[in-house]
């Protein structure tokens, strides 16, 4: 894993876990992601977030580990990755559309 995705995956836990999401997680990631002193830039995060849920590049193992949400299917994931899509880019961004 590059340092990339380790941040990456820093800012699914504190943002996006199953115990502290909610309306607000988007705008609050986007905020974080687009301070300079952030270890990962928007951009960055927004090409494996895309990654993430086109390609099920996230495992279950990691998705219950930092986000604490245990789904079945990798679809499911994706599924829920799509829902912090839309809070943080909104639906009508074609870039996510499978």
């Amino acid at each position: 894993m590059n340092t990339k995705q380790s941040y990456f995956l820093k800012d699914l836990e504190n943002y996006w876990h199953c115990e502290s999401r909610d309306a607000q997680s988007g705008s609050d990631l986007l905020k974080a992601l687009r301070d300079p002193r952030h270890d990962i830039n928007e951009c960055d995060f927004r090409n494996l977030l895309a990654a993430a849920i086109l390609n099920n590049a996230l495992s279950e193992t990691d998705y219950l580990e930092h986000i604490g949400a245990d789904f079945s299917e990798p679809d499911d994931i994706s599924k829920d990755l799509l829902a912090l899509w839309v809070l943080m880019f909104g639906e009508n961004d074609v870039a996510i559309t499978k």
